[in-house]
């Protein structure tokens, strides 16, 4: 490196150095150097009046002056391992030096060393001489993928890019498809999960058995041998050896009922709820009579017919539900009967059952179709419109799947497209007023 001495020389008092070099000229005489930076005192003082500076007026041949600018470093960035990884989120670490220049902290990822996506740290700039610790927390990634990512800091100085580290986004739990309900005794029964992986570890409980699938399998078939709650249960890994949690998928298994059944010379009494079922056919009345009192409730289910014969009879206020099924939803399958509409719980107990007739007194709500293939209307009496009401559907097995707020609205659509087969308890709470129903997704 060439240096010109006694140059002009544009000076910056961040970043300069001025240098004095001195030779006594002398043959065989020894040669002396001595450096200064811009804030030293004393040789400052030769630089405050002439920078672009020349020779000083008392300057001789022996002494020479020259200056050099010295260039600020940049920010350090150190890529750090991911943390709290899961099926769609992950932390991002690492750290920054700022070097005494105030930094801008960023991250990028994505699914290749190209990256694509740049997130801000947090904190999002720092300053200082000392390494200080970055996150960024990433949200919607995909499960199961390898991601690429690196910290990023940028200032007046420079730039400076981590290095390029990776981390796979967990697997997402297995979800099991299959038939719910199913009857006691019944085979052949295929439950399936999601393809493409490894280590397919199946189960079922003791009410069952594995038939065929399982093992290695991402589809089991089972025999149902004991009527119940039962459940089939998987787990699987992919080509790293992760593995999500296991799923457990509920099955209810029912009782097969008797192939036939007449009903004669029963009275259904007021307040009673009863279920009667068959295998193929139910008949009702006929040598005898079948009635059903006021406020009074019954379901009538068979796999095939139903006949209703002369001396069969429903007084008003009572309710008969009579429906076909082909999916193993027997009286078991139902802790309570079928509810059509609700009245007014002023007792903070359960809503007792009444159809929903022209004008019922005292008829919170009604629910129609029932039974339905998905959808259903919920209709309020048009008095409580304006109320602030709130509706909530359980599952048979008590689990809230779904919850709505209607107001200034005297009826409103609801689906239970997305849920299983089975029944369904419906709840309206309105202002101090309380009214529950059932209603069967077929």
């Amino acid at each position: 490196m060439t240096i010109a001495l006694d140059s002009p020389f544009f000076y910056d008092p961040y970043q300069s150095l001025i240098v004095e070099v001195g030779q006594c000229g002398a043959p065989g005489a020894s040669g002396a150097s001595a450096s200064y930076t811009n804030l030293t005192g004393n040789r400052r003082l030769w630089s405050l009046g002439g920078c672009p500076f020349n020779v000083y007026p008392y300057a001789n041949s022996s002494v020479y002056h020259m200056g050099l600018n010295i260039v600020a470093t940049g920010p350090v960035a150190v890529t750090n391992p991911a943390t709290s990884v899961t099926t769609t989120t992950a932390s991002l670490n690492g750290t920054v030096n700022a070097r005494l220049t105030p930094t801008t902290v960023t991250f990028e990822y994505g699914l290749t060393a190209a990256y694509g996506t740049s997130v801000a740290g947090t904190p999002g700039v720092v300053t200082g001489n000392a390494a200080t610790p970055i996150t960024a927390g990433i949200t919607g990634l995909l499960p199961d993928m390898t991601y690429h990512y690196r910290i990023n800091g940028v200032n007046g100085n420079g730039t400076a890019n981590g290095e390029d580290m990776t981390f796979v986004t967990t697997l997402p739990s297995p979800t099991i498809s299959g038939p719910t309900p199913v009857c006691a005794g019944s085979t052949g029964n295929v439950y399936t999960t999601e393809a493409g992986y490894s280590g397919y570890i199946w189960a079922v409980s003791a009410g069952g058995s594995i038939t065929a699938g399982g093992t290695g399998s991402d589809n089991v078939e089972v025999t149902w041998n004991t009527a119940g709650a039962q459940a089939v249960i998987v787990n699987y890994t992919n080509e790293n050896g992760y593995a999500p949690s296991f799923t457990i998928y509920p099955v209810l298994v029912t009782s097969l009922p008797p192939q036939t059944i007449t009903l004669e010379n029963i009275v259904v009494a007021r307040g009673q709820e009863q279920c009667y079922d068959a295998n193929q056919t139910v008949t009702t009345g006929g040598a005898g009579t079948f009635l059903v009192q006021p406020m009074a409730a019954v379901d009538l289910i068979a796999g095939q017919h139903i006949n209703m014969l002369p001396g069969t009879k429903v007084e008003q206020a009572g309710y008969l539900h009579a429906f076909v099924v082909t999916n193993c939803l027997w009286c078991s399958a139902y802790p309570v009967n079928q509810m059509v509409a609700a009245q007014p719980d002023t007792t903070n107990q359960e809503a007792m059952i009444i159809p929903f007739i022209e004008n019922p007194p005292n008829v919170l709500f009604r629910v129609y179709p029932n039974p339905t293939t998905g959808e259903f209307t919920l209709e309020i009496d048009p008095s409580l419109a304006y109320s602030k009401t709130t509706v909530q559907i359980f599952s048979f097995l008590g689990k809230e799947v779904l919850r709505n707020e209607m107001k200034g609205m005297k009826k409103e659509r609801f689906s239970l497209q997305d849920s299983p087969p089975g029944i369904y308890l419906v709840r309206l709470v309105c202002d101090e007023k309380t009214g529950t129903a059932k209603i069967i997704r077929k």
